[in-house]
Protein backbone atom coordinates (compact mmCIF):
# COMPACT_ATOMS: atom_id res chain seq x y z
CA UNK A 1 0.00 0.00 0.00
CA UNK A 2 1.71 3.31 -1.28
CA UNK A 3 1.62 6.06 1.50
CA UNK A 4 1.84 9.56 0.17
CA UNK A 5 5.02 10.46 -1.57
CA UNK A 6 7.96 9.10 -0.01
CA UNK A 7 6.62 5.54 -1.98
CA UNK A 8 6.37 3.90 1.58
CA UNK A 9 4.41 0.42 1.69
CA UNK A 10 3.89 -1.28 4.91
CA UNK A 11 2.59 -5.42 5.68
CA UNK A 12 1.13 -4.89 8.59
CA UNK A 13 0.25 -1.97 11.26
CA UNK A 14 2.88 -2.43 14.25
CA UNK A 15 5.93 -4.28 13.29
CA UNK A 16 6.56 -3.20 9.41
CA UNK A 17 8.82 -4.01 6.50
CA UNK A 18 8.74 -0.26 5.31
CA UNK A 19 10.71 0.41 1.12
CA UNK A 20 11.69 3.24 1.15
CA UNK A 21 12.11 4.74 -2.67
CA UNK A 22 14.40 7.82 -2.75
CA UNK A 23 14.23 9.31 -6.08
CA UNK A 24 17.67 10.68 -7.13
CA UNK A 25 19.06 11.65 -10.65
CA UNK A 26 16.54 9.79 -12.27
CA UNK A 27 17.57 6.18 -10.47
CA UNK A 28 14.80 4.64 -8.10
CA UNK A 29 16.88 3.09 -5.14
CA UNK A 30 14.62 1.30 -2.67
CA UNK A 31 16.29 0.94 1.05
CA UNK A 32 14.06 -2.15 2.63
CA UNK A 33 14.22 -1.17 6.63
CA UNK A 34 12.46 -3.31 9.42
CA UNK A 35 11.11 -0.90 12.17
CA UNK A 36 8.24 0.07 14.69
CA UNK A 37 5.81 2.93 12.65
CA UNK A 38 3.90 5.50 14.91
CA UNK A 39 0.16 5.41 13.87
CA UNK A 40 1.56 9.16 12.54
CA UNK A 41 2.60 8.74 9.19
CA UNK A 42 6.19 10.59 9.54
CA UNK A 43 8.51 9.43 6.46
CA UNK A 44 11.48 11.59 7.89
CA UNK A 45 11.79 10.24 10.91
CA UNK A 46 11.92 6.80 9.06
CA UNK A 47 14.70 8.21 6.35
CA UNK A 48 16.45 10.01 9.43
CA UNK A 49 16.98 6.81 11.01
CA UNK A 50 18.37 4.87 7.87
CA UNK A 51 22.01 3.75 7.73
CA UNK A 52 22.63 6.99 5.34
CA UNK A 53 22.46 9.66 7.77
CA UNK A 54 24.58 7.80 11.13
CA UNK A 55 27.35 10.51 10.16
CA UNK A 56 27.32 13.33 11.63
CA UNK A 57 29.61 16.50 10.61
CA UNK A 58 28.60 18.23 13.87
CA UNK A 59 25.99 17.89 16.48
CA UNK A 60 24.74 21.27 16.53
CA UNK A 61 22.84 24.13 14.74
CA UNK A 62 24.28 27.12 14.74
CA UNK A 63 22.52 30.91 14.90
CA UNK A 64 23.21 34.03 13.41
CA UNK A 65 23.23 37.43 14.35
CA UNK A 66 20.83 38.47 12.08
CA UNK A 67 18.64 35.30 13.16
CA UNK A 68 18.36 36.37 16.45
CA UNK A 69 17.41 39.71 16.02
CA UNK A 70 15.33 39.04 14.04
CA UNK A 71 13.42 36.85 16.84
CA UNK A 72 14.04 39.11 19.38
CA UNK A 73 12.26 41.75 17.12
CA UNK A 74 9.17 39.24 16.52
CA UNK A 75 8.92 38.51 20.47
CA UNK A 76 8.57 42.82 21.13
CA UNK A 77 6.36 43.14 18.34
CA UNK A 78 4.05 40.08 19.66
CA UNK A 79 4.56 40.69 23.32
CA UNK A 80 5.34 37.73 24.16
CA UNK A 81 8.25 34.88 24.50
CA UNK A 82 8.74 33.18 21.13
CA UNK A 83 11.19 30.23 19.58
CA UNK A 84 11.78 29.17 16.30
CA UNK A 85 10.72 25.52 15.35
CA UNK A 86 13.02 23.77 12.47
CA UNK A 87 11.69 21.01 10.62
CA UNK A 88 12.60 18.81 7.50
CA UNK A 89 9.44 17.16 6.21
CA UNK A 90 9.08 15.67 2.63
CA UNK A 91 8.28 17.92 -0.17
CA UNK A 92 9.52 20.48 -2.41
CA UNK A 93 11.03 20.53 -5.76
CA UNK A 94 14.10 18.76 -4.55
CA UNK A 95 12.58 16.37 -1.82
CA UNK A 96 12.60 17.72 1.26
CA UNK A 97 11.97 20.97 2.55
CA UNK A 98 12.85 23.11 5.45
CA UNK A 99 9.82 24.57 7.95
CA UNK A 100 10.20 27.56 10.41
CA UNK A 101 7.45 27.67 13.01
CA UNK A 102 7.36 30.38 15.17
CA UNK A 103 5.94 28.84 19.01
CA UNK A 104 6.03 30.09 22.62
CA UNK A 105 8.58 29.19 24.32
CA UNK A 106 5.67 28.07 27.35
CA UNK A 107 4.84 25.11 24.42
CA UNK A 108 5.55 21.84 25.73
CA UNK A 109 8.84 20.52 23.79
CA UNK A 110 7.85 16.91 22.58
CA UNK A 111 9.95 13.79 23.34
CA UNK A 112 13.70 14.25 21.45
CA UNK A 113 13.92 17.98 20.98
CA UNK A 114 17.19 19.66 20.93
CA UNK A 115 17.51 23.19 21.99
CA UNK A 116 19.80 25.74 20.65
CA UNK A 117 20.28 29.09 21.85
CA UNK A 118 22.65 32.06 20.33
CA UNK A 119 21.77 35.92 21.89
CA UNK A 120 18.49 35.88 23.35
CA UNK A 121 17.09 33.54 20.37
CA UNK A 122 15.88 30.02 20.82
CA UNK A 123 15.62 27.30 18.06
CA UNK A 124 14.19 24.10 18.94
CA UNK A 125 15.37 21.06 16.46
CA UNK A 126 13.16 17.60 16.74
CA UNK A 127 14.93 14.44 16.71
CA UNK A 128 13.99 13.52 13.02
CA UNK A 129 15.05 16.76 11.69
CA UNK A 130 18.02 16.98 13.30
CA UNK A 131 19.86 14.25 11.59
CA UNK A 132 19.35 16.03 7.97
CA UNK A 133 20.45 19.64 10.33
CA UNK A 134 23.65 18.82 11.73
CA UNK A 135 26.27 21.27 11.40
CA UNK A 136 23.30 23.65 10.10
CA UNK A 137 23.64 27.61 10.47
CA UNK A 138 19.86 29.26 10.53
CA UNK A 139 19.72 32.49 9.42
CA UNK A 140 17.06 35.28 8.75
CA UNK A 141 17.21 37.00 4.89
CA UNK A 142 16.08 40.56 3.52
CA UNK A 143 15.53 40.54 -0.30
CA UNK A 144 13.63 42.96 -1.91
CA UNK A 145 10.26 40.49 -3.10
CA UNK A 146 10.41 39.27 0.94
CA UNK A 147 11.75 37.86 3.96
CA UNK A 148 12.32 34.78 5.19
CA UNK A 149 14.49 32.16 7.68
CA UNK A 150 16.37 30.01 6.12
CA UNK A 151 18.87 26.76 6.30
CA UNK A 152 22.15 29.20 5.14
CA UNK A 153 24.14 26.40 5.29
CA UNK A 154 24.32 22.30 5.50
CA UNK A 155 26.64 20.14 5.12
CA UNK A 156 24.42 17.57 4.80
CA UNK A 157 22.96 18.90 1.93
CA UNK A 158 23.92 17.64 -2.07
CA UNK A 159 21.89 20.39 -3.54
CA UNK A 160 19.23 22.87 -2.77
CA UNK A 161 16.35 24.18 -5.41
CA UNK A 162 16.87 28.40 -6.72
CA UNK A 163 14.57 29.79 -3.69
CA UNK A 164 16.34 27.76 -0.50
CA UNK A 165 13.26 26.17 0.36
CA UNK A 166 14.19 22.38 -0.79
CA UNK A 167 17.37 20.42 -0.62
CA UNK A 168 18.50 17.00 -1.47
CA UNK A 169 20.37 15.32 1.55
CA UNK A 170 23.55 13.37 1.03
CA UNK A 171 23.50 9.97 0.50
Amino acid sequence: KTLGKGGFRSTCLHTQTVEMSLLRRGLRRFIPIKCTIPMAYRPCSLLAQSRFFSEAVDTKVSITDTCASRLKELREMKEQELRLRVRVDSGGCSGFEYQFILEPTEAELEEGDQKFEHGGAHIVVDEASMEFLKGSTIDYEQELIGSKFVVSSNPNSESACGCGVSFSPKL
